[in-house]
């Protein structure tokens, strides 16, 4: 699906570079090639078209913070939609340890990270 829309995969790389996060929606670089304008195109609220995936990540939360830009446009794409993590009540990002023995808490061997 989506494969013969080429339309969604090209936009203006270096003009949408400039205005990706200045909280306006450009709709010319609201497309995967552009990275969805960055949040930009977001709705504000949930309008019940939004969803949560819940995903269990076997990477350490400093690789997945390091390599976090990558996947979040990566699965964007596959999704063919704007993709983010969701956030906690003071802001931060809603990215959870995860253990294989759920009693034993010294070491985490992945997270759960939630998206919506």
């Amino acid at each position: 699906g989506f494969d013969c829309d080429r339309q969604l995969l090209t936009c203006n790389i270096s003009y949408c570079q400039s205005k990706m996060l200045n909280g306006i929606c450009d709709h010319e670089c609201n497309k995967i090639g552009c990275d969805y304008d960055r949040d930009d195109c977001l709705p504000m609220q949930n309008d019940g078209l939004l969803g949560t995936i819940i995903l269990q990540l076997e990477i350490s939360k400093e690789t997945f913070e390091q390599r976090k830009d990558l996947f979040l446009q990566r699965f964007s794409s596959v999704l063919n939609s704007p993709v983010k993590i969701s956030l906690n009540k003071d802001g931060s990002e809603l990215i959870l340890p995860w253990y294989k023995d759920g009693n034993d808490k010294t070491k985490p061997i992945g997270y759960v990270s939630l998206f919506g």
